[in-house]
């Protein structure tokens, strides 16, 4: 398993489908800690992912450039 810190646009193995889907921040408001909040989308529903700059809650792949 990949483990590394997590920002917008990373790769997360989903625990619910086993596919990867991009990391993304959804809070344009609030806290310093709510605003690195990020989520991934598996069928609809919108997932917690872990904050921004902190370990990955799932396995990670960094970003495409």
């Amino acid at each position: 398993m990949t483990t590394r810190t997590l920002n917008v646009g990373d790769l997360l193995l989903c625990p619910h489908c086993r596919r990867w889907h991009p990391a993304m921040r959804w809070h344009t408001s609030g806290t310093d800690y709510t605003l690195k909040m990020l989520y991934f989308q598996c069928k609809g529903q919108m997932f917690y992912a872990g904050q921004e700059g902190l370990e990955s809650r799932h396995e990670t792949r960094a970003a495409a450039n």
